[in-house]
């Protein structure tokens, strides 16, 4: 099961707010920007107009996670349990054990960290939070699948960078092999891609 930072399933946050936004899906919507919140893209296209996302957050995968001026938002293709790694300029590693967001994130924040499912993992800088500026490296390990990727069952993956005002960086692979991160360095059997800001 998916759980926010804080702690709560994911479906909690939706039923809650579905309450709230009665109908939203199909007209009958408080408010005109009510019904478009509601009513978000995933990472595949789909509708997922059932899982409504509070301000400073958009719907992933089905899942609410942050947002704001960057995010790096993974998915996977089978359950199991992968996780997404950020190396900032100034050399800091968001991981499931360092979540921040703090001076040892840059203050960036790892908000969801799915160990069962097929994703999403987030990291994200927060509106109002300025993300240092130089290159980024992301890393993806899969660490938890049964079975364990192989060239017979391997474990695809989409990896997503937003950054305000310039389209969406997408970069997708797969896994044949169980994958260990090593502080996020280019050649890490678990390195995936390298961005840059601005």
């Amino acid at each position: 099961m998916t759980k926010r930072r804080d702690g709560r399933p994911q479906w909690v946050l939706g039923a809650m707010l579905g309450l709230v936004l009665m109908g939203a899906c199909g007209g009958g919507a408080p408010d005109e920007g009510a019904a478009r919140r509601a009513t978000p893209l995933g990472l595949d296209g789909v509708d997922l107009c059932g899982n409504v996302c509070g301000q400073g957050e958009a719907c992933e995968g089905g899942v609410c996670v942050g947002t704001g001026l960057l995010q790096i938002t993974a998915t996977w293709s089978r359950p199991g349990d992968a996780d997404l790694y950020v190396l900032t300029p100034g050399g800091r590693l968001i991981h499931y054990a360092n979540r921040g967001p703090d001076a040892d994130t840059e203050f960036g924040e790892l908000d969801v960290d799915d160990q069962t499912g097929t994703g999403p993992e987030n990291i994200f800088w927060a509106v109002g939070t300025i993300p240092p500026v130089n290159t980024y490296r992301v890393c993806l390990t899969a660490v938890g699948f049964d079975p364990a990727p192989s060239p017979t069952n391997p474990v695809s993956y989409t990896v997503r960078v937003r950054r305000p005002g310039k389209p969406d960086f997408i970069t997708t692979g797969s896994y044949t092999q169980v994958t260990a991160s090593g502080g996020c360095n280019f050649g890490d059997p678990s390195y995936v891609t390298s961005f840059g800001l601005p």
